[in-house]
């Protein structure tokens, strides 16, 4: 990243920390510093993601997905954690997974939650209740492919209705 896209992290990262609407998605498990930094650390994967496949962070709103408007990102610290799905990720939606190492992110690949949820281990509790854990992913290769077609898909749509 970039220094101004590290100061965005920053920035958004503390919003989001200090929203109003709920705790963090990574629950109590650390104390309010930590989770601070992981909320950053959340928004660095998300902005390097959003570059890397040429799309529009969209992840500022807390409720929006992180990327182009179809695409989560989730950030780990060390190499060996796995793709997470929660009970509010909808199957149909690929996510990223991505090692932050300072400000340097890495896209280690992807899946769909649905995915995710079928072929992963079924963890219990949790902050958000069960969840699932995937480390087999498709490489970032094929999602390029797909955002290539989704971009010739929907310039044709507009195209047509012109």
């Amino acid at each position: 990243l970039d220094p101004y896209e590290v100061r965005v992290a920053a920035g958004v990262g503390r919003m989001r920390h200090e929203d109003a609407n709920g705790p963090s998605d990574w629950g109590n498990k650390t104390d309010a510093a930590g989770r601070l930094a992981l909320d950053i650390l959340s928004v660095k994967a998300e902005i390097a993601v959003a570059r890397m496949l040429n799309l529009a962070w969209t992840g500022m709103a807390r409720r929006n997905t992180d990327v182009g408007n179809f695409l989560e990102v989730r950030a780990i610290q060390d190499r060996s954690r796995r793709l997470t799905a929660r009970r509010k990720d909808e199957n149909n939606t690929p996510c990223v997974l991505a090692f932050v190492e300072g400000d340097t992110v890495h896209a280690l690949g992807w899946e769909t939650f649905g995915v995710v949820r079928r072929d992963g281990v079924k963890m219990a509790g949790g902050a958000h209740g069960d969840y699932y854990l995937l480390d087999v992913l498709r490489p970032m290769e094929m999602l390029f492919g797909i955002v290539e077609w989704r971009r010739e898909y929907e310039t044709a749509e507009i195209k047509d209705f012109a």
